[in-house]
């Protein structure tokens, strides 16, 4: 684990060392905090940036990584030491921790522990999109050696954004999937720094450590990393803060007499281009935001109102789009830019409301056309990969074409097989789940309503606000516009976006009511209580496990008020939090307690910390310890076709031909086979693309072209049936992949059957000695006509709805794999076939298969694999087999059967 550590702290380790050396070489003073989080940063920007570049001119470069890997193996040699050499006179530090500091100090280890844990030690099969999209993806760029193409989807682009796949793929270059988890806990230490920094910007300097306490104690961030933390949302957060941070510092410096900050101009474009190059769907419409800050930086007349108009402009662009390409929907994309219609008017009326503190040294600063130059470089291999996209692939990401016509085609067809849902306004502005769905704010209620009340208070009191709220204030608009645009989705990795700004909320509320404390009672509190509201919450969710917090999120779909939770931390807050020292002022008496007195204290809070902290954590980190390695392979179920699809895959089929099915994708990460996945119009667009205009000739060629030889039908019930079923009902597909004898049974599984395409088979028609109803009374009361290519059956139906005929075979025949008929029913009903082994006894020994009959000819194939079986049937001893059909009881009915043939595959 340490090793893996290790080697995944290559992609970050060698900016914080080159940032070291050339600190002072560069004349910028930056933290020791600040070298970790830009050199990080940096050096992540130098792995992704470059490869793109590259690859756009390059067709395939796979020894990138290597290369990578050997530069910064180098770098750190050197930069080590250039250090040794170079390094100062030490000088001799007391490091002086207060006592109030070490409840803080206690209870964010013990945070930070479970969160590690909680990353490097769930189960690696619940990370969907990770295993369905993501590692997929890092695959195809090892195959490649660039982003030109997807083989495992038979796609020429990558279907996603470039910097996590480019990231993935460097690991797994040299290392197994688990190491990713190393990769997102260093993601996650990040943002804490981050999370750090900006609060170091917002509070005094006792209150910063307050925003990582209750940062990784919501409920939200803890479900999150525990599952789903090979998302895209843990490096999307940490470039989004981090963007934030830059710019914090920019507004700051724009506002004095010293010189422009041009190193944070640089790294405010580096983290504006990571941030769209890890999530380009949201990225574009969070990037307004950088410009609304420069309006509001640069003050122009009426900035107010432009800065608000700016945040919703990659909204107003898209519908505009989609509006041009598609006006048959113009009230459903209207609808969808109602919220952000709304949510800026209602920041235009909050920021003219603002009063900003006037420093006497301010000045606002023409922009630096050089500074500008400079800042729009680190920007390169962002706009060379949306060039890229849109000039030659006709599309920003595949999700917004713009001229793909095969994207549009493929989409447009698999809207009318799966339409989208209209939802009414009322159910899209649920705002409200805010507030109230419980893994985000309820923990924290009380102190999150101090602090917007006091702010409200201040508003409508005009009283002055520092010009770092502005920053703040913009990207948590713009992050809130994004989610209302998602239909307020409560799951918990859509609202870990807000959970830096809750931190900071809450934080805001407990600093308005510092007042009432002395500084070592209120320092003692702050992190008591936030450990006193974790352990309650995770008593309540019921965890043992780190698995146990993974499987939560299944139920988190839905939004959940939990008034309880709010309640009891409502009266958490009261009971630490009773001024006890202001009302003894009251009494007229003072009470001045001693060192001793105040250090018996701080021991005495520490103890009810640990006691805290062991009721609750403890015995997650004691089953991880025990347990961990196993835990993250230990599987609960979900996947479609993992484990028996991937199984038979590994140890069965030698070949690399593709398969076609629906939700398929872990054929690509476990079983490492390409695929055709119908489930969605990107991954199924080689075939949607053409399905509305080619014919049967043309679909072959396709199929065959695209070397499909596996189809993976779903089972009746599964959650992608209804697509197959609208498929095969109403398109060319249907009629090539349905009653097809060249598509071979090779097995079925819990979820699937499995087919191979198989050109080589002989179908022999059968002769029976005789032919007769079975089992029809009177005898005399319907009509059979037996003809060399056809056999009509007419009668009235049973009490059961069926009426059947019985093909008798003196010599008994066999069926080595299936058997293929030719049906036809004039009216809706159901095909039902029995083989039987033994005549003189026809409730064992048969084999059964039924299957739903339309008004037209249908040539089902009859496999042995896929019926059910009773007795000891015989394949290679068949005496009958009876076929008819099951409708309404007592009606006339007729039956044709044109063929009846076996089918044998020749290998």
């Amino acid at each position: 684990m340490f090793f893996d550590f290790t080697l995944v702290s290559i992609i970050f380790f060698p900016g914080i060392l080159l940032l070291s050396v050339l600190s002072k070489k560069i004349r910028t003073t930056l933290s020791f905090l600040e070298k970790i989080l830009y050199g990080s940063i940096l050096w992540s920007y130098f792995l992704i940036s470059p490869f793109i570049i590259l690859t756009t001119f390059i067709q395939s470069i796979t020894a990138y990584f290597k290369i990578f890997a050997t530069i910064s193996i180098a770098i750190i040699i050197i930069s080590v030491i250039y250090l040794i050499k170079n390094r100062e006179k030490p000088s001799i530090t007391i490091l002086e921790i207060k006592l109030d500091y070490l409840p803080y100090i206690l209870s964010l280890l013990a945070l930070i522990t479970l969160s590690s844990a909680a990353i490097c030690f769930h189960t690696i099969y619940i990370e969907w999109d990770a295993i369905a999209h993501y590692i997929p993806s890092a695959k195809a760029i090892l195959i490649t050696g660039g982003l030109n193409s997807q083989p495992y989807r038979s796609l020429n682009f990558l279907e996603h954004p470039p910097a996590i796949p480019i990231t993935y793929a460097c690991l797994l270059n040299f290392l197994n999937l688990e190491s990713l988890y190393n990769l997102s806990l260093i993601y996650f230490l990040l943002t804490l720094t981050a999370i750090f920094l900006i609060a170091r910007k917002l509070f005094p300097k006792n209150n910063v450590l307050t925003s990582l306490l209750l940062f990784i104690s919501l409920p939200t961030v803890i479900i999150v990393i525990s599952s789903r933390s090979l998302y895209l949302d843990l490096p999307f957060v940490l470039y989004i803060l981090f963007t934030l941070y830059c710019a914090i510092k920019i507004t700051i410096q724009q506002k004095t007499t010293y010189n422009l900050p041009w190193l944070d101009y640089i790294m405010l474009s580096i983290g504006l281009t990571l941030m769209i190059l890890t999530r380009t769907e949201f990225g574009i419409f969070l990037a307004p935001v950088v410009f609304a800050l420069l309006i509001f930086s640069l003050k122009p007349k009426n900035w107010e109102l432009i800065s608000t108009l700016t945040l919703g402009l990659s909204y107003y662009i898209r519908e505009v789009r989609n509006i041009f390409l598609d006006a048959s929907s113009l009230s459903y994309y209207i609808q969808r830019l109602t919220p952000v219609f709304i949510l800026s008017a209602f920041s235009l009326i909050f920021i003219k409301k603002i009063q900003f503190k006037n420093n006497p040294n301010a000045k606002n600063k023409a922009l630096n056309k050089k500074l500008l130059m400079l800042t729009l470089i680190p920007m390169l291999p962002l706009l060379i990969y949306m060039l890229r996209n849109m000039i030659v692939l006709g599309f920003i990401v595949p999700a917004i074409p713009i001229s793909n016509s095969d994207i549009l085609k493929s989409a447009m067809f698999f809207n009318k097989i799966s339409p989208r849902e209209m939802t009414s306004l009322t159910e899209i502005l649920r705002w409200d789940y805010f507030m109230s769905v419980w893994w985000l704010i309820p923990p924290y209620f009380i102190p999150t309503f101090i602090s917007l009340t006091s702010s409200l208070f201040a508003l409508l009191k005009k009283k002055s606000t520092q010009h770092i709220v502005m920053p703040i204030l913009l990207f948590f608009m713009s992050i809130f516009i994004l989610w209302s645009s998602l239909s307020c989705d409560p799951q918990p990795r859509r609202l870990y976006y807000f959970a830096p700004f809750v931190a900071f909320i809450v934080t805001h509320g407990l600093f308005t009511i510092k007042k009432f404390f002395s500084p070592l009672g209120f320092a003692l509190r702050v992190p008591t209580y936030i450990i006193a509201v974790t352990t309650y919450t995770l008593t309540k969710m019921g965890v043992k496990t780190i698995n146990n917090i993974s499987l939560l999120y299944a139920k988190l779909y839905q939004p959940n008020t939990d008034v309880e939770l709010i309640v009891v931390s409502a009266f958490l807050f009261l009971i630490f939090f009773i001024p006890y020292e202001t009302l003894i002022k009251r009494t007229k008496r003072n009470i001045t307690l001693s060192q001793k007195s105040s250090t018996i204290i701080v021991l005495l809070t520490i103890c009810l910390n640990i006691i805290l902290i062991t009721s609750s954590i403890n015995p997650i980190i004691i089953d991880t310890i025990n347990n961990g390695q196993q835990s993250i392979y230990e599987y609960f179920g979900g996947w479609l076709y993992y484990p028996d699809v991937i199984n038979y895959y590994n140890e069965n089929i030698t070949d690399l031909f593709v398969t076609m099915g629906f939700y398929c994708h872990e054929l690509i990460t476990f079983a490492n086979r390409s695929t055709i996945d119908l489930s969605d119009p990107i991954y199924g667009m080689p075939i949607y693309s053409i399905i509305a205009t080619a014919n049967e000739t043309q679909m072959l060629n396709k199929i065959k072209e695209l070397k499909v030889k596996y189809f993976l039908k779903p089972q009746f019930g599964t959650p992608f049936y209804m697509i197959y079923e609208k498929l095969m009902n109403n398109t060319i597909l249907g009629y090539i992949l349905f009653d097809n004898p060249k598509f071979r049974l090779l097995t079925t599984f819990k979820y699937a059957i499995l087919y191979a395409f198989h050109e080589n088979y002989t179908a022999t028609s059968l002769t029976p000695s005789k032919i007769v109803p079975w089992n029809y009374n009177p005898e005399t009361n319907y009509t059979l006509t037996i003809e060399p290519n056809m056999t009509k059956f007419t009668a009235t139906t049973n009490t059961f709805g069926r009426i059947s005929l019985m093909y008798i075979f003196n010599q008994p025949i066999t069926i080595k794999e299936a058997l293929w008929l030719t049906v036809k029913s004039y009216n809706q009903s159901k095909l039902v076939a029995i083989l039987f082994s033994n005549l003189q006894n026809q409730t064992t020994d048969f084999f059964s298969y039924q299957c739903p009959l339309t008004n037209q000819t249908r040539k089902p194939v009859i496999n042995l694999k896929e019926g059910t079986t009773k007795g000891n049937f015989n394949p290679n001893h068949i005496e009958g087999i009876l076929i008819g059909i099951e409708t309404q009881p007592n009606i006339t009915q007729t039956l044709e059967i044109h063929q009846i043939s076996t089918i044998t595959y020749n290998n």
